[in-house]
């Protein structure tokens, strides 16, 4: 039935004064209500608060009692001991260990019986850097230096007698005299550290007239339980230095492994150190002299072969599992018989292509399971044939796949895609270590092609179940990609199908990444108020995520060609989720 002033809505007509005082008589009985609602919300209200009183009073007065009854109390010594080392965060790099916010020294501030634990605990304080703090030398005081020291000599006190895992880093940003300084307080310290160097089980020093001598005056037995070695060496800052000087740590009996940063172009000589190639698991040869090329062009003086010396450490590694090496251009060496790389699981390859392509060549890896491939471009033109015959022929077990060839056509994409049937972990295209870095916009001149370099419906068709990549559970194209909302749906549909895993065809996705996807994508729901595909994107990717995936898609957010990163990274470690033990991981 119309109610009797149905003219009256969504009209700003007045009412008359006979139906003002109806529509007066009609809201009468629910204005008394209101009051009486308001009155019982103010009585529950005050009630609700003297309650809340009572109860702060009564916890406050219980809450000293059932401290003492508290489950952390009643912890063996032994289950502390372990929950403070994992605890533990390892110091950034070039980031001193001893400050106040650090867990050891926050553990010792709790309360006494902590303090007690934390001090008798040796394990927490075995793995220190020992970098100067930028402070003490800013203010040049040398009670304030003098006191740093002795932290040193106190931390190593609680180290008790467990292996040491050290690192010792150099200031370079100083003046003269604060240089002065700095490297006189990094010898008196980096001396206490030496003292224990019978203790040493991993070390990662920076070569620097600091560290230099000390390190050339140890003898062959001074670290018999060194298993891990890191030397980074910058003679463009410290020319004085040679890393064929620490010839006690090169040889040390039990080395496991060794990871060499360096720009001397003489890195090739390595192959004539004193080290037991046969008992390395993992090897890093990172040459800085790639960058030097890069930056000074084409002209830079061209270094001796490395490959012909690399093969030659390669023979004897013959327990070798993991390889990360970055190739200068050099000259071109003579062929060379192939090597075999019986144990090794994983590989990581940067520098100059034709190096690298040369290095392939010549290696044979039975049980790679992890392959990392990412050239220098601007130093050597790149061809993909001798990597996509490599993956071809050698990569039909690989887990993880992590690569970068601008060259390759869309054919050449889709060949290596079908080539590593068991991948688990694909990545494709270099990922920004700092996502406000700029990026190249290229592509260089020589891998112009009039096939582009991208990631289309069609090679994501080849991984899409009943694909020939059933066990993919981690897909990163940060390449551009031409991909349609049908494609990536269609994708995720069949990779979380949960008789998927219930039947053995495969393993469910559980990460995807595309992170430049073209412009019409429908991302966002304001880009398309009408959404041609009925629902709202946003809403069919929350149901994937429901599911367990993440995900991670963004639009390209500037018009260029796909983009083109430095390769060169100053890391020893890459993304990985499977297999083998990251490439010259953390020092352990």
């Amino acid at each position: 039935m119309d109610s009797p002033f149905s003219h009256l809505h969504g009209t700003n007509l007045i009412p008359s004064g006979p139906e003002l005082e109806e529509l007066t008589a009609l809201t009468l009985p629910d204005d008394s209500r209101l009051i009486e609602l308001e009155k019982e919300i103010k009585e529950l209200t005050s009630l609700l608060e003297k309650t809340t009183m009572e109860k702060a009073a009564v916890l406050k007065k219980i809450r000293p009692i059932k401290a003492l009854t508290s489950l952390i109390r009643r912890l063996p010594t032994e289950i502390l001991q372990l929950i403070f080392l994992h605890a533990r965060i390892p110091p950034a790099p070039d980031t001193t260990t001893f400050r106040a916010c650090d867990t050891p020294f926050t553990l010792l501030r709790v309360c006494q019986s902590w303090r007690e634990i934390a001090e008798n605990t040796p394990q927490l304080w075995s793995t220190f850097n020992v970098s100067l703090p930028q402070q003490l030398v800013d203010r040049q005081d040398p009670s304030k230096i003098a006191s740093f020291i002795d932290e040193v000599r106190r931390w190593l006190k609680r180290s008790g007698d467990v292996p040491l895992r050290i690192t010792v880093s150099k200031d370079s940003d100083s003046t003269d005299r604060a240089h002065l300084l700095s490297r006189e307080a990094l010898n008196s310290a980096f001396r206490v550290v030496v003292e224990q160097c019978h203790r040493w089980e991993a070390l990662d020093v920076e070569l620097c007239d600091a560290t230099m001598k000390l390190l050339a005056d140890l003898t062959a037995d001074s670290t018999p339980l060194l298993k891990s070695l890191k030397i980074r060496e910058y003679k463009w800052y410290n020319p004085n230095t040679s890393l064929f000087r620490c010839t006690a740590l090169l040889s040390a009996l039990h080395l496991e492994k060794l990871h060499v940063w360096s720009n001397d172009p003489v890195i090739h000589k390595l192959s004539d150190a004193p080290v037991k190639w046969e008992n390395l698991t993992s090897l890093s040869l990172g040459n800085t002299y790639v960058q030097h090329q890069v930056h000074v062009g084409l002209n830079a003086p061209t270094p001796p072969p490395l490959n012909h010396a690399l093969l030659l450490i390669l023979e004897k590694c013959v327990n070798l599992r993991s390889l990360l090496v970055t190739l200068p251009r050099t000259k071109l060496s003579r062929p060379l018989h192939e090597v075999t790389l019986q144990k090794l699981r994983s590989l990581n390859l940067g520098g100059c292509s034709t190096q690298i392509d040369l290095l392939l060549k010549n290696i044979i890896t039975p049980s790679l399971r992890e392959m990392h491939y990412y050239p220098h471009y601007e130093i050597s033109k790149h061809e993909p044939l001798p990597f996509l015959k490599f993956i071809e022929q050698q990569c039909g077990r690989l887990e993880v796949l992590c690569f970068d060839a601008p060259s390759f056509t869309a054919g050449n994409l889709t060949s290596c895609l079908k080539a590593v049937p068991s991948v688990k972990q694909l990545m494709i295209g270099r990922q920004l270590l700092n996502p406000f870095a700029s990026r190249s916009i290229g592509p260089y001149p020589y891998l112009n092609h009039d096939d582009p370099y991208h990631f289309t419906d069609a090679h994501l068709a080849i991984l899409t179940p009943p694909g020939c990549c059933p066990s993919l559970e981690i897909l990163r194209i940060l390449i551009k990609c031409q991909l349609t909302p049908k494609a990536v749906i269609a994708f995720l549909e069949a990779k979380t199908d949960p008789s998927i895993a219930k039947h053995g065809q495969g393993s469910r996705i559980r990460e995807l990444s595309l992170e430049e996807l073209p412009d019409s994508f429908p991302l966002l729901s304001y880009r398309y108020p009408q959404n041609p595909w009925g629902d709202d994107m946003e809403d069919i990717l929350s149901s994937f995520k429901e599911k367990g995936v993440e995900l991670s898609l963004s639009l390209t957010n500037y018009h260029c060609p796909t983009r083109y990163l430095p390769p060169l990274q100053h890391l020893y470690s890459y993304d990985s989720d499977f297999g083998s033990a990251p490439l010259g991981a953390p020092l352990r």
